[in-house]
């Protein structure tokens, strides 16, 4: 009950100043859109225009062995909304190493507006984002796979378990060709004994 009195207490004190100091922020640093320019009103981040704007891939699901990569494979299907654009890239850069995680939970409403016209996507019994190596994890301050998981169960109503751990630091994927790629993230990650995957239809969750 103490622990949760004092966080209770910062909270209440933190709530007030927020509400303070981003009305005055916004006023001297109007927010603008991240891939027009354009400034805002009531929109966050990105304007209508150029969210409604990404393009999307007309077929989200790939079976895995139509994929291009290393056996054996352990997942059945891959699954993505946008295509990886200029714009999608600067968004997705934004929400990676700008600070703007706000972007990851709209990611994630996204992806779960189209899994609910999926057959193969409404059998998903737990969501388990890609997790970062505590270190980068202190570094950045939020998982953004976590973020779009929370996004897509906020819409699905499907548990998000932290069923995987990172145990090997890895550099970042954008620096790699695909077969660095692989090696780069070779035996980085391990399951978390308390979860019992078995029977699980599970969803990996990832940004890029």
């Amino acid at each position: 009950m103490s622990r949760f009195v004092e966080i209770l207490g910062r909270r209440a004190l933190w709530l007030p100043a927020r509400f303070i100091f981003t009305p005055i922020i916004d006023f001297i640093y109007p927010p603008f859109c991240l891939v027009c320019d354009r400034r805002l009103d009531e929109e966050k981040h990105v304007c209508t225009t150029c969210w409604e704007g990404l393009p999307r891939l007309s077929s989200p699901i790939v079976a895995s062995d139509a994929l291009d990569l290393q056996k054996p494979i352990y997942f059945q299907q891959s699954f993505a909304v946008f295509e990886y654009s200029d714009d999608t890239k600067k968004l997705v850069h934004n929400m990676k190493y700008r600070d703007v995680s706000a972007l990851a939970l709209r990611f994630g409403r996204e992806l779960a507006h189209v899994c609910c016209g999926i057959k193969a996507l409404q059998e998903i019994d737990w969501l388990v984002p890609v997790p970062l190596h505590p270190v980068r994890r202190r570094e950045r301050g939020y998982n953004q796979a976590r973020l779009i998981a929370d996004g897509i169960a906020k819409v699905l109503h499907v548990n998000v378990i932290p069923a995987l751990r990172r145990v090997r630091y890895t550099s970042q994927q954008a620096k790699f060709d695909r077969d660095q790629r692989i090696a780069n993230v070779k035996d980085a990650f391990e399951m978390v004994d308390r979860f019992d995957i078995a029977g699980k239809h599970i969803a990996l969750v990832d940004d890029v």
